[in-house]
């Protein structure tokens, strides 16, 4: 594999049907990743990951990775996954998060995920609230309950 600075290509010379190279941003504070991802098998592509735009948090929409899901709190997830089978603390995972190098951590055991998409909900105190259907699932859901009778 050959390293290349994105300075140093002829752009223009690039056949776009034609691609004979990856593209793969640096770890790093800068990485739109973030520090982390969990990377899970999936016909999709889809897995969590860090952001440095911590902001987005406190959007109400949070449709901006493309596909992919932003945690809150990474870390504590890896900690809590990587805790039962090899040891690793928080503390551990940040560590290795500031190398310049990626760093591939494998669970011993496999963890089932869930991942579910929800248009309205209620929270603590009861209050419904409803987001925008960005996938456009609420039409395929409430026909099915339909044809089902319900």
């Amino acid at each position: 594999m050959v390293i290349m600075s994105t300075h140093s290509i002829d752009w223009s010379s690039i056949d776009p049907y034609n691609l004979n190279f990856r593209v793969r941003q640096e770890p790093g504070d800068k990485n739109s990743l973030g520090k982390i991802k969990f990377i899970f098998p999936n016909q999709y592509s889809v897995y969590l990951h860090d952001t440095p735009s911590r902001g987005l948090f406190s959007q109400s929409t949070r449709a901006f990775s493309h596909g992919c899901i932003r945690l809150e709190d990474p870390f504590g997830l890896a900690e809590t996954l990587l805790s039962n089978s090899t040891g690793w603390s928080k503390y551990d995972l940040l560590n290795i998060s500031q190398q310049s190098k990626s760093k591939a951590l494998h669970l011993d055991e496999p963890v089932a995920i869930h991942l579910t998409y929800m248009t309205a909900w209620s929270n603590e105190q009861g209050i419904v609230n409803f987001r925008p259907d960005i996938y456009n699932q609420d039409t395929k859901v409430l026909a099915s309950l339909y044809n089902a009778g319900l």
